[in-house]
């Protein structure tokens, strides 16, 4: 193992692994898709950087459900958001308003 950035270790002599599913945790949602989350843009920045070939859950309670999170440029859509009443489909940037 080695020290990574911020002093976090990582195995030196690995293979980098790239995920084809995150699931990603939300105070708060949209239909797009767009999430509240917990600051500061990591998850946008990492799923950004692995788009088109990654699938974004979200989880959330269906009581974060928003009209609209109004997003910014670097906010990234979620495929689908799963909460205590099922799994909702989410129709991202395209063809939001």
């Amino acid at each position: 193992m080695e020290a990574g950035a911020l002093g976090i270790p990582f195995p030196a002599d690995s293979e980098e692994i790239r995920p084809d599913t995150i699931l990603l945790p939300a105070n708060g949602f949209d239909a797009p898709g767009f999430r509240l989350g917990y600051g500061a843009g990591y998850f946008d920045r990492t799923i950004a950087s692995l788009r088109p070939d990654v699938r974004v859950i979200g989880i959330a309670y269906e009581i974060g459900r928003l009209s609209s999170i109004q997003p910014q440029l670097h906010d990234e859509a979620m495929d689908v958001v799963v909460t205590e009443t099922g799994v909702h489909s989410c129709y991202g940037r395209a063809t939001a308003t």
